[in-house]
């Protein structure tokens, strides 16, 4: 992420850069959310992919990866009656995302027995 953003950190206008840090800094995170919340969500080993755009105003990043509710050997159990990815940890995840998005879309497609998530989310890039 810090590559792919990397123009907007070194653009030449320092006034540019200053409006635009903390909507790097959230492009960050956003992205450090998404792809933890596909990786708990899938089998070890299951491929996952990120996608980041950006134009002058905002960043749309996209997570795209397996979404494995029957198999998920590296989360504790759930507590009895929760469902999985319903915790105090995953309601956080969804907190954060939420305050610091613009914009956040979850779709979900079915196929070949395994369900395939992809998560958009935008953050405006303008700052004071």
């Amino acid at each position: 992420m810090e590559f792919a953003l990397h123009p907007l950190l070194c653009a030449p206008d320092i006034h540019f850069r200053a409006a635009h840090q903390s909507g790097v800094d959230n492009a960050l995170l956003v992205a450090s959310e998404l792809i933890t919340d596909a990786l708990t969500r899938s089998t070890p080993g299951a491929p996952c992919e990120l996608t980041c755009t950006f134009d002058r105003y905002k960043v749309t990043i996209s997570v795209t990866g397996p979404y494995d509710t029957a198999t998920r050997p590296c989360l504790p159990p759930s507590p009895p009656g929760q469902r999985p990815g319903t915790g105090k940890l995953h309601t956080l995840r969804q907190r954060i995302l939420h305050a610091i998005t613009d914009h956040l879309q979850i779709t979900r497609r079915p196929g070949g027995g395994r369900t395939t998530t992809t998560t958009t989310a935008t953050i405006l890039l303008t700052g004071p």
